[in-house]
Protein backbone atom coordinates (compact mmCIF):
# COMPACT_ATOMS: atom_id res chain seq x y z
CA UNK A 1 0.00 0.00 0.00
CA UNK A 2 1.32 3.43 -1.01
CA UNK A 3 2.71 5.47 2.08
CA UNK A 4 0.53 8.45 1.15
CA UNK A 5 -3.16 6.92 0.88
CA UNK A 6 -2.19 5.22 4.62
CA UNK A 7 -1.12 8.47 6.02
CA UNK A 8 -4.34 10.29 4.44
CA UNK A 9 -6.19 7.89 6.28
CA UNK A 10 -8.49 6.90 2.71
CA UNK A 11 -7.66 3.32 1.19
CA UNK A 12 -6.48 3.30 -2.49
CA UNK A 13 -6.60 7.13 -2.70
CA UNK A 14 -3.72 8.38 -3.39
CA UNK A 15 -2.42 11.93 -2.97
CA UNK A 16 0.23 13.66 -4.95
CA UNK A 17 2.81 16.23 -3.27
CA UNK A 18 1.48 19.14 -4.62
CA UNK A 19 -2.42 18.85 -2.87
CA UNK A 20 -3.06 20.21 0.88
CA UNK A 21 -5.26 18.73 3.24
CA UNK A 22 -8.35 20.06 1.78
CA UNK A 23 -7.59 18.13 -1.11
CA UNK A 24 -7.24 21.16 -4.13
CA UNK A 25 -3.76 21.96 -5.38
CA UNK A 26 -1.33 24.30 -3.70
CA UNK A 27 -0.36 27.39 -6.14
CA UNK A 28 2.80 28.45 -5.46
CA UNK A 29 2.97 32.12 -6.62
CA UNK A 30 5.27 32.95 -8.81
CA UNK A 31 7.95 35.71 -7.45
CA UNK A 32 8.42 37.58 -10.96
CA UNK A 33 4.73 37.72 -11.13
CA UNK A 34 4.64 39.33 -7.63
CA UNK A 35 6.82 41.64 -8.42
CA UNK A 36 5.17 42.97 -11.51
CA UNK A 37 1.86 43.15 -9.76
CA UNK A 38 3.66 45.00 -7.11
CA UNK A 39 5.51 47.44 -8.84
CA UNK A 40 2.23 47.94 -11.02
CA UNK A 41 0.22 48.77 -7.75
CA UNK A 42 3.17 51.14 -6.60
CA UNK A 43 3.58 53.20 -9.98
CA UNK A 44 -0.32 53.24 -9.89
CA UNK A 45 0.11 54.98 -6.61
CA UNK A 46 2.73 56.88 -7.61
CA UNK A 47 0.39 58.39 -10.63
CA UNK A 48 -2.22 58.94 -8.17
CA UNK A 49 -0.17 61.30 -5.73
CA UNK A 50 1.61 63.11 -8.70
CA UNK A 51 -2.24 63.52 -10.08
CA UNK A 52 -2.97 65.10 -6.50
CA UNK A 53 0.28 67.29 -6.37
CA UNK A 54 -1.04 68.68 -9.90
CA UNK A 55 -4.74 69.86 -8.71
CA UNK A 56 -2.72 71.03 -5.42
CA UNK A 57 -0.53 72.94 -7.16
CA UNK A 58 -3.22 74.34 -9.78
CA UNK A 59 -5.26 75.29 -6.80
CA UNK A 60 -2.44 77.12 -5.55
CA UNK A 61 -1.39 78.94 -8.68
CA UNK A 62 -5.06 80.23 -9.45
CA UNK A 63 -4.93 81.01 -5.91
CA UNK A 64 -2.40 83.62 -6.00
CA UNK A 65 -3.60 84.84 -9.32
CA UNK A 66 -7.01 85.63 -7.95
CA UNK A 67 -5.41 87.15 -5.28
CA UNK A 68 -3.45 89.53 -7.37
CA UNK A 69 -6.40 90.67 -9.53
CA UNK A 70 -8.64 91.57 -6.70
CA UNK A 71 -5.67 93.39 -5.21
CA UNK A 72 -5.01 95.65 -8.72
CA UNK A 73 -8.76 95.85 -9.08
CA UNK A 74 -8.38 100.03 -9.28
CA UNK A 75 -5.78 99.11 -12.02
CA UNK A 76 -7.43 96.75 -14.09
CA UNK A 77 -10.24 99.60 -13.55
CA UNK A 78 -8.00 102.31 -14.65
CA UNK A 79 -6.62 100.18 -17.44
CA UNK A 80 -10.29 99.66 -19.07
CA UNK A 81 -10.81 103.00 -18.50
CA UNK A 82 -7.98 104.57 -20.74
CA UNK A 83 -9.15 102.30 -23.81
CA UNK A 84 -7.19 98.48 -22.79
CA UNK A 85 -9.25 95.61 -23.78
CA UNK A 86 -9.63 92.45 -21.85
CA UNK A 87 -7.03 90.49 -23.76
CA UNK A 88 -4.50 93.88 -23.22
CA UNK A 89 -5.30 92.97 -19.50
CA UNK A 90 -4.78 89.55 -19.63
CA UNK A 91 -1.59 89.75 -21.39
CA UNK A 92 0.10 92.06 -18.86
CA UNK A 93 -0.62 89.67 -16.14
CA UNK A 94 0.49 86.89 -18.44
CA UNK A 95 3.82 88.41 -18.74
CA UNK A 96 4.38 89.87 -15.49
CA UNK A 97 3.64 86.20 -13.81
CA UNK A 98 6.09 84.62 -16.07
CA UNK A 99 9.20 87.58 -16.35
CA UNK A 100 8.95 88.19 -12.32
CA UNK A 101 9.57 84.14 -11.59
CA UNK A 102 12.81 84.33 -14.35
CA UNK A 103 13.98 87.09 -12.74
CA UNK A 104 13.96 85.69 -9.63
CA UNK A 105 15.63 82.74 -10.49
CA UNK A 106 18.13 84.17 -12.27
CA UNK A 107 19.33 86.59 -9.55
CA UNK A 108 19.31 83.06 -7.31
CA UNK A 109 21.36 81.78 -9.64
CA UNK A 110 23.56 84.94 -9.55
CA UNK A 111 23.64 85.01 -5.55
CA UNK A 112 24.30 80.98 -5.67
CA UNK A 113 27.32 81.13 -8.00
CA UNK A 114 28.74 84.26 -6.23
CA UNK A 115 28.86 82.72 -3.03
CA UNK A 116 30.48 79.27 -3.93
CA UNK A 117 33.25 80.66 -6.20
CA UNK A 118 34.74 82.26 -2.93
CA UNK A 119 34.38 79.00 -1.87
CA UNK A 120 35.92 76.90 -3.86
CA UNK A 121 38.79 78.99 -4.70
CA UNK A 122 38.99 79.03 -0.78
CA UNK A 123 39.17 75.11 -0.47
CA UNK A 124 41.52 74.80 -3.47
CA UNK A 125 42.00 72.30 -5.67
CA UNK A 126 40.64 69.09 -5.83
CA UNK A 127 42.65 65.99 -5.78
CA UNK A 128 40.79 63.27 -8.43
CA UNK A 129 42.50 59.57 -9.74
CA UNK A 130 44.33 57.03 -8.20
CA UNK A 131 47.49 58.14 -6.39
CA UNK A 132 50.75 56.86 -7.25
Amino acid sequence: MPEAAVNSGHQGCRRSSLDDVTGSRSRRSDPAKARKGVQGDVNGLFLVLGLVSLVVGAIGIANVTLVTVVERIGEIGLRRALGASRRHVAGQFLVESTTKPQANGLGLLCVRRAISVPDALAAGPRRTGARP
